[in-house]
């Protein structure tokens, strides 16, 4: 009986480690089936960055909700620009409280859907280098009406909310 009893603890204690979500930038463990328009963005970022050799990228909520505010703001102007009221991306980060080594931004106006804005950006020379940097590990994406934002960041700890979705 004491047998079977430390069996079951340490099977329990062993699952427990194995699915518990890591923080490390380099292995987000938390993943959910895509659905959102994010998804479908970050999905076919992560597909080109696969080809390319490159880790995928994990969607950050609060990278999102940067993202999402810039591209209000840039409807609500219709101008397409890296700079609001908040000021630059990398000035946004921080004030969300993101401790990041890198960052960039690409944006889009005129654009009806997912797919064209990301086809334009892939025939962009900076704007591919973004999508296909080495040096970012999160993401977060932003859409009114035409205007599309997608923010890329380095961090050394992503945050537990992160996922990379199933595509």
């Amino acid at each position: 009986m004491l047998f079977k009893t430390l069996f079951v603890a340490l099977l329990v204690l062993v699952i427990g480690v194995l699915s518990a979500p890591t923080n490390s930038a380099s292995t987000v463990t938390l993943h959910r089936r895509a659905g959102s328009w994010v998804d479908q963005m970050v999905c076919l970022i992560n597909k080109e960055r696969t080809r390319v050799g490159l880790p995928k990228l994990a969607i950050d909520d609060t990278l999102n909700k940067i993202a999402q505010k810039h591209a209000d703001y840039m409807y609500s102007t219709k101008t397409m620009t890296h700079s609001d009221p908040e000021g630059s991306l990398g000035t946004r980060l921080a004030k969300a409280g993101i401790k990041w080594t890198g960052c960039s931004e690409n944006v889009a106006g005129g654009m009806t859907n997912v797919n064209s804005a990301f086809d334009a950006w892939m025939k962009s020379s900076g704007h591919y280098a973004n999508i296909v940097s080495k040096n970012s590990n999160i993401f977060g994406a932003g859409h009114t009406d035409k205007y599309f934002v997608n923010d890329f960041a380095a961090v050394s700890v992503v945050s537990e909310n992160a996922y990379i979705p199933v595509c």
